[in-house]
């Protein structure tokens, strides 16, 4: 398998660039393909996402470090690539509250939720809902734990 980390190091005023260095640490140890890109500003992980998921078809699984933000415009940003089948996410939380996390039973400890990445054996599925607001005809997507 092939993981790409998407890291939002400004997640969590800087925490994920903090979870990035204790991940990076331990990969030469898991002996795991792997590849990074980092997000630069507010938007990017989004297009990031999208454009590594439309095309890049080496990728199996896509690890996002950084909060709730930062997964949420991942998600978009898969979701807007039409990508089939859908590339996997995995999720290693870097963020002020982690409340998504939490809700998963993700640990928010970094070589834990590491490690829970690269033990798991089966995927999960999580429903996306999407909405549109009647009075400004804006829509957008919401996952919700």
């Amino acid at each position: 398998m092939k993981y790409l980390f998407l890291v939002n190091p400004c997640a969590g005023s800087g925490k994920g660039q903090h979870v990035w260095r204790t991940i990076q640490q331990l990969l030469p140890q898991t002996g795991i393909d792997h590849e990074k890109v980092e997000s630069t500003h507010p938007g990017h992980p989004r297009e990031l996402a999208q454009w590594q998921a439309a095309r890049r078809t080496d990728i199996d699984c896509l690890i996002v470090i950084g909060g709730d933000g930062t997964l949420h415009e991942v998600i978009a940003g898969l979701i807007a690539s039409h990508r089939q089948p859908a590339l996997p996410v995995a999720y290693i939380p870097a963020g002020t509250g982690n409340d998504f996390a939490r809700g998963y039973g993700i640990s928010t400890q970094p070589r834990q939720a590491l490690r829970q990445i690269l033990d798991n054996d089966h995927q999960h599925i999580i429903n996306v809902g999407r909405f549109t607001d009647q009075a400004t005809k804006q829509s957008g997507i919401f996952i919700n734990n």
